[in-house]
């Protein structure tokens, strides 16, 4: 028997390789414009010249996740997010870390 550990894994590996592309774009490309909104929004209390970054959003996702759990911790689509946002973050944090390292070169 699978560990029930592996199932909100499994599902968010279904759901972030599924269609989801066709509907939102990219990971990469969907965190990028986010990124850019929120440094606009939040530019009066940034450090001049600080920017958000594609890691951060998806932080900031799961930190909106976790918040929701604290009333409704048995929701397992918030598990299964929170997975989610881990595994596309981490993907667009390195595609993006490779693009600043191809420009910079």
């Amino acid at each position: 028997m699978e560990p029930l550990r592996n199932k909100p894994l499994d599902e968010a590996k279904r759901l972030i390789n599924s269609d989801r592309n066709e509907e939102y774009g990219e990971p990469v490309e969907n965190f990028r414009d986010i990124a850019e909104m929120m440094t606009v929004l939040i530019r009066p209390i940034l450090k001049s010249g600080a920017r958000v970054r594609v890691e951060h959003v998806a932080m900031m996702m799961m930190a909106v996740k976790l918040s929701r759990m604290t009333t409704s911790p048995d929701k397992a689509d918030t598990w299964i997010d929170i997975c989610g946002y881990a595994g596309t973050g981490y993907e667009a944090m390195e595609i993006m870390n490779g693009i600043e390292h191809s420009e910079s070169s």
